[in-house]
This record gives structure tokens, sequence and C-alpha cells, in this order.
């Protein structure tokens, strides 16, 4: 909110022009896509929830927000998405790779048959559909949003995270605790930058990570307000 008295006058002064209110059409699009598509309105609550967690927990849950943003990107854009985009073609593949696994039936026993063919046939056909780090990374080419080095590092600690593998340990040391609510910021911006450009918002942001630079110790050398 902006305040004349602020302590950082000169920049709210900077920077006042370009607080906006979302536009009547962009909210009533952001209102369809949670009632119309669950995932969306699951997402968007447990950014809101993420705050009351613990930070461990809390950047978990922002990652598997982001999980499941960039999922129905995907799944919605999938001609962009998978590695080979003719369809016809990426299904020919397919059926020649199921037939020289049908082939060698004769070499294998009943159960190999039942257990290894079958787990074969599930990875062939999916086999056009993305890497798990392509999920994540091509929604923002999608999106046309451009990611900088600390969001790229960002969704490199995905696996880290959704595996339980926190790539800091949370011991309450304070340089620690510092690290993993800058994680969290990151991805929650992050999140929030998909979600905004789906319901086709254009505009400047806040920039939170920016605002708490004197909080988290570090340098942010990043503007207050992102333009997406």
């Amino acid at each position: 909110t902006y305040q004349p008295n602020h302590k950082k006058k000169e920049m709210i002064e900077k920077y006042k022009d370009k607080l906006n209110v979302m536009s009547m059409d962009v909210f009533s699009n952001l209102c369809t896509a949670a009632y119309q598509n669950k995932a969306i309105l699951r997402t968007m609550y447990s950014m809101v929830e993420a705050k009351k967690y613990s930070l461990d927990n809390r950047a978990t849950t922002c990652f598997v927000a982001l999980e499941t943003i960039t999922t129905i990107i995907c799944e919605e854009n999938e001609d962009e998405v998978a590695p080979i985009n003719n369809k016809s073609l990426a299904q020919k593949i397919r059926q020649e790779l199921i037939g020289i696994v049908e082939s060698y039936k004769k070499d294998l026993g009943d159960k190999e048959v039942l257990k290894g063919l079958g787990i074969y046939k599930i990875k062939i056909e999916n086999l056009n559909s993305p890497t798990n780090k392509d999920q994540l990374f091509k929604p923002f080419q999608i999106m046309k949003l451009e990611l900088n080095d600390e969001e790229v590092q960002m969704l490199n600690q995905r696996n880290n995270f959704l595996h339980g593998r926190y790539p800091i340990a949370v011991t309450g040391d304070k340089k620690e605790i510092i690290s993993l609510f800058y994680m969290t910021l990151r991805i929650y911006q992050m999140v929030s930058k998909l979600i905004l450009k789906y319901i086709g918002y254009s505009g400047d942001t806040v920039n939170y990570i920016k605002h708490y630079e004197e909080l988290l110790e570090k340098k942010i050398d990043e503007d207050y307000f992102v333009r997406i």
C-alpha cells in the first residue's frame, strides 16, 4: 500500500505509478480458472496455506504447487512440449518399438513376459512425454517468462524437495533459515508469475525478494517490481 510517510519515501515515489489494480476481465479469468480446474484452485489454496507452515514444509508445498501449475500448462500445450511434435510419427515410432519388445516374448518366461514386457510397454507409450526437468522449464517458455540465473538454480532443486532431500540442513542455524526463506520466496514468486500469465495478466508485480533484501542479508540485484 502506498504510504506518503513510508521510511523509504524516495523509493515509494519512484515506483508508486507501478501500483495498479487487476482488471475485472483478468480477475474474472482467475475465478473461472479456479472454478473450472480444481487443480488450479488447489494450487492457489496451498500457496495461501503455505504461509502457516514451517519453512521446510512451506518450501516443499511451493514446489508441489509449481509441479501442479507446470503440469497443467504442459498438458494444455502438448505440441510445444512433446520431444516429437509430429503425432503420427511419434505413434509410428512407439508402435515399432513395442513390436520389437513383443518379438522377444519367446525368449522370456511367463512371469518375465507379464512383468518385464508390461513395464517396457508403459515406458514406450510415454516415450514422447517431456522429462521432469523439461516439464518445469517449458511452461516458462510457453508463457514467455524469462528465467534469471537464480530461478534456474531454484528449479534444479526440484528433486531434492519433492523427495525429502533438503539442499540445506534444517537445524535452526540463522544462515540456513535465511537460505530456506530465500528459496521459498523464489519458488512462491515463480508460481505466482505462472498463474498470473496463465489467466492473461500483463503488468508489474511486487518483487518481495527485493523487498526482503535486508532480512535476507543478501544483495538482490533486481527491481522492486517484476514485469510480466
